[in-house]
């Protein structure tokens, strides 16, 4: 069936899969990440992630943390750059149970002083753990190389001081102004009757107040220039990352970098660049390919991880295989198997009811549509060879990549 799109009285837009299963698969996006904070408030959308779990008007932490425990459903939440989610997934029987706890804690979390405090010490606890993952924290440094002090360049975590610094007022005031019903969405997948979703997410959201000050307009990012940056580190294996900026969510062109992408290190073992590097070569245990899109900026980035005596053999063969695709040596029979292949990976992803429900609320919060599974298939199959040339030559000119290594 098609998803059922629906907007409350407040702003709060909605939107609804029925499909059969005997799960329910629930959760709000909220149209603020990290990139939202000023300087002085870095990582407050991600500790007000964690507050929203320690105490609402009627309920206290342990109520909430049992709330869809006891029943053996799940409860959970995750920060961006860019959104905030707030997710459960509960047997069918519950799902009302679930829609209303996350209503609840988005409305209602009273941020209690003492478990700020609490907190911020275990925020900076998992920035420390982060530090002992240099395969994760690569990411975020090279961040800060493409988009400098922007938003888009800071941690989500935030800075130990930065964290130190904050306090119930300032957190509070940041969660005030960004969790607004106008500026989120509620999606959900499930078995239940439409008019029945419908009628209770009103009952849980209808009360929510719509706001009367609109968020401050995202500023896009500068310019950088081009770096590359090696840091002397203990660890045993060389980690290396390069890329550059790219197109945004909205341009037309992002579906041929996500080809590109997946064709040069994406998830299939069959990956051009996991061949060329392990299976041929011995030299990286991990290589992928990655493209993140934002609003306005986007960035792809290549990572791999080797020894210290292979990196120099590694960087190397991964120039090579670039070089070939941005000159433009791609047949037509290669760009119909890489067309077949992201095809088939869209397909088996759709079969996920917890990926549809993420995938539906981010598509209704950032373009207000939802594309068919159908069109976005035909998008792909669309994809001329020459146009697959043009993106993959402007995008892979390695004169316009950064490079940051540990080793």
């Amino acid at each position: 069936m098609n998803p059922q799109i629906f907007t409350l009285a407040n702003g709060l837009r909605c939107v609804y899969l029925q499909r059969p299963g005997n799960v329910m698969h629930c959760g709000i996006v909220v149209g603020c990440g990290s990139r939202d904070e000023a300087p002085s408030e870095q990582g407050t959308a991600h500790l007000i992630e964690h507050m929203l779990f320690k105490g609402t008007k009627k309920r206290n932490m342990f109520n909430i943390l049992n709330s869809l425990d006891r029943l053996g459903g799940e409860l959970n939440a995750f920060t961006s750059k860019e959104e905030t989610w707030i997710h459960a997934s509960v047997e069918s029987g519950h799902w009302k149970n679930a829609i209303e706890v996350i209503s609840d804690i988005v409305q209602n979390s009273t941020f209690p002083a003492a478990e700020i405090i609490r907190e911020k010490e275990v925020v900076i606890d998992e920035m420390n753990a982060y530090k002992d993952q240099p395969g994760e924290m690569i990411f975020e440094e090279f961040d800060k190389v493409l988009f400098g002090s922007h938003g888009l360049g800071r941690s989500i975590l935030g800075t130990e001081s930065s964290i130190k610094e904050l306090n119930r007022k300032n957190v509070y005031g940041f969660f005030q102004r960004h969790y607004k019903p106008d500026y989120s969405v509620f999606s959900l997948v499930g078995q239940e009757n439409p008019k029945d979703v419908e009628k209770w997410i009103d009952r849980c959201f209808g009360s929510w107040k719509k706001s009367t000050i609109e968020n401050s307009p995202r500023i896009k990012p500068a310019s950088q220039r081009i770096r590359t940056l090696r840091h002397e580190t203990d660890n045993h294996q060389a980690h290396f990352v390069t890329g550059c900026k790219t197109v945004d969510l909205h341009h037309p062109d992002r579906r041929i970098v996500a080809i590109i992408t997946n064709y040069l290190g994406g998830p299939a073992l069959n990956s051009k660049l996991s061949y060329e590097l392990r299976e041929k070569n011995g030299i990286a245990y991990h290589i992928e390919a990655n493209y993140t899109p934002f609003h306005d900026s986007g960035v792809f980035s290549i990572y791999a991880g080797t020894s210290d005596e292979s990196l120099a053999k590694m960087e190397k063969l991964i120039w090579k295989e670039l070089e070939k695709v941005a000159s433009g040596n791609i047949s037509s029979r290669q760009m119909e198997s890489m067309k077949t292949q992201i095809s088939g990976q869209l397909t088996l992803a759709q079969e996920s009811p917890a990926s549809e429900m993420f995938h539906l609320g981010r598509s209704i919060l950032i373009y207000d549509m939802i594309e068919s599974h159908e069109e976005i298939l035909q998008s792909v199959k669309d994809v001329k060879l020459e146009d697959f040339h043009r993106v993959s030559h402007k995008l892979l000119q390695g004169g316009k990549f950064s490079t940051l290594i540990y080793a």
